[in-house]
């Protein structure tokens, strides 16, 4: 009796919660959320110009498998220096605005650009990572981006320029992690801000593009992993 009594218990647990999942799934459905905004589809269209970008991480097969990473590679060198330059993200690299810190970067381009505009939810900073690598150097700036606007937490310069293995691992803790930005002589934060935005491209539209995508994507990987649970259950 007891076995009959925890078998139906069981059962209705189980059915309980497929039942959940299959109710989240449907308003996740109902609400496009895996279906790209049309902005935001324009903005990586008119990025891909000058900006290859993968959703994913690429497997052997070179194809990209779902991950709430994002990873964008300058198609072109820097003009003059050689440079190669590319961005990392993670969807869920976000933090509270309030809660943001380091030295900004656009202040003077952006000041006022967001007069008494009405947010319909709290905002959110991504947190992404710049790479500029040369002659087996490369600089690494930490920083985060709300709408169109970033702020530069940190700079760090490492030894050697495999871009893939920084994405994957990041920079080793144990080596110096640079200055606190904020602390920098200010016109050496403005310039150091100035080159990523004018020299590596690194600009409003980018930053604009790395919060809405990370928000989309958020969404998107949601609704699959709702679906792999339900498989699961």
């Amino acid at each position: 009796n007891n076995s009959n009594t925890w078998r139906r218990y069981f059962s209705t647990v189980q059915t309980e919660l497929s039942d959940i999942l299959t109710r989240e799934l449907a308003e996740e459905e109902s609400n496009g959320s895996s279906v790209m905004p049309e902005n935001v589809a324009e903005l990586k269209a008119q990025l891909e110009e000058s900006w290859r970008i993968v959703d994913g991480d690429v497997t052997g097969g070179g194809n990209a498998s779902s991950s709430g990473v994002v990873k964008l590679f300058k198609k072109e060198p820097l003009e003059g220096s050689g440079s190669k330059v590319a961005i990392a993200f993670h969807c869920q690299d976000t933090i509270p605005s309030e809660e943001e810190g380091g030295g900004s970067l656009f202040d003077s381009m952006t000041e006022g650009s967001a007069d008494d505009d009405e947010e319909e939810e709290e905002a959110v900073a991504v947190r992404f990572t710049v790479m500029i690598s040369r002659a087996g150097k490369t600089m690494v700036y930490t920083c985060l981006s709300e709408d169109a606007v970033t702020n530069v937490e940190r700079v760090t310069m490492v030894d050697g320029d495999d871009i893939e293995d920084l994405m994957a691992n990041g920079v080793d803790p144990k080596k110096y992690q640079g200055p606190e930005f904020s602390e920098l002589a200010e016109d050496l934060q403005q310039s150091l801000c100035e080159y990523i935005d004018e020299v590596a491209g690194v600009d409003t539209d980018v930053a604009s593009f790395i919060a809405m995508y990370a928000d989309y994507k958020e969404q998107s990987e949601y609704a699959g992993w709702l679906g792999k649970v339900k498989g699961v259950v």
